[in-house]
């Protein structure tokens, strides 16, 4: 199973070194079919891949580096490869942008995310402490 995400990822168009990431366990692929937000047409699809890039490649890099995520926009799809928690971030900021917001709207989208993320990921991890406690007793 997860060497079959391995070679899609590698498909759509990450580099071999980044897709082996899939074969940690926390680490997942996401893929987004931009048609479903546009339809077929080629200059939509050429439209809506700029936006995701962005100027010189901008927002694809503001956007990876604030969620710890590599992006891929190859043909009609948006690939994510990350940690499940840092994918979930990235999604919405990408969604965002398919459906028409402005960048800055959408990073702010992104930024409340990575907030609430980090947020569950504490309690998670107080939770877990706590059982552990609770077990050693």
């Amino acid at each position: 199973m997860k060497l079959e995400s391995v070679v899609r990822a590698i498909g759509r168009g990450f580099n071999p070194e980044v897709a082996m990431k899939l074969l940690e366990d926390d680490y997942v692929l996401e893929v987004m079919d931009i048609r479903r937000f546009v339809g077929e047409t080629k200059n939509a699809l050429t439209r809506m891949r700029g936006r995701i890039i962005g100027e010189k490649g901008r927002a694809k890099t503001y956007i990876e580096e604030r969620t710890n995520t590599k992006i891929s926009v190859y043909g009609h799809t948006v690939s994510i490869i990350g940690r499940s928690y840092d994918v979930i971030a990235a999604r919405e900021a990408i969604i965002s942008l398919l459906e028409g917001s402005m960048h800055s709207t959408a990073y702010r989208l992104m930024e409340r995310k990575i907030a609430e993320m980090s947020k569950r990921a504490i309690m998670d991890e107080l939770m877990l402490e706590k059982a552990l406690k609770e077990e050693k007793e």
